[in-house]
């Protein structure tokens, strides 16, 4: 009888494992669904993220970004804004800026998207180069703002060089339309201007001889 109570033990036990296994498996299976769909909703704000210009890089041409480069991208931004905006609200615990610039660093050399993506941001609006350099009271920010432009530029400088010409005369081409259209522009005000007075002028007379 007591072996029988025993082996009915037993029994009961391995059930147990094998129920709780199994209900460990599915939490393990639902946090790998929710990675893969945050992956996957990474993916698509990284890619929605780059523009398309001409460039060598199959990032830089509407080419969705993979999921490892997507993860890697979405970290270095995180680090990055970590360190301008963190950082730069408070002098306490700058004694870390080096060694959180260094990390951050180290994952710009793995990101070319990400390499391209601050240039990006800090070409198209300038007032981030004016708060995090210009006005920012705290020499590491500083610092750290030129160290991630300087090594984005490094990065991406041996995939891009080759178009840097082509950017340029586009560039040229662009300011000169600039210029042409407010040349343009001052030559029709000076127009504007003079025929308000002849205007003027020919009321007044109109006025003295009546």
């Amino acid at each position: 009888g007591g072996g029988g109570g025993g082996g009915g033990t037993a029994k009961k036990k391995k059930r147990s494992a094998l129920t709780s296994s199994g209900g460990a498996a599915a939490p393990a299976a639902a946090t790998t669904t929710a990675a893969a769909a945050a992956a996957a909703a990474a993916v698509a704000t990284a890619a929605a993220s780059m523009p398309t210009i001409t460039s060598g890089l199959p990032f830089r041409q509407g080419v969705p970004l993979s999921v490892v480069e997507a993860v890697q991208f979405n970290m270095c931004k995180f680090g990055i804004a970590f360190v301008l905006d963190v950082f730069a609200r408070g002098r306490r615990g700058t004694h870390a800026l080096p060694a959180w610039v260094a990390h951050v660093r180290a994952l710009l050399s793995d990101s070319l998207p990400t390499c391209a993506w601050i240039l990006d941001s800090y070409s198209l609006q300038p007032d981030l180069l004016t708060r995090t350099l210009w006005r920012c009271p705290v020499d590491g920010i500083r610092s750290a703002t030129v160290s991630f432009l300087s090594h984005a530029l490094t990065c991406l400088a041996p995939f891009e060089r080759a178009h840097y010409a082509e950017a340029g005369r586009r560039f040229r081409r662009r300011a000169r339309e600039r210029r042409q259209a407010a040349n343009a522009y001052r030559h029709q005000h000076k127009q504007y201007v003079h025929a308000v007075r002849e205007y003027e002028q020919q009321q007044q007379l109109q006025q003295q001889q009546q």
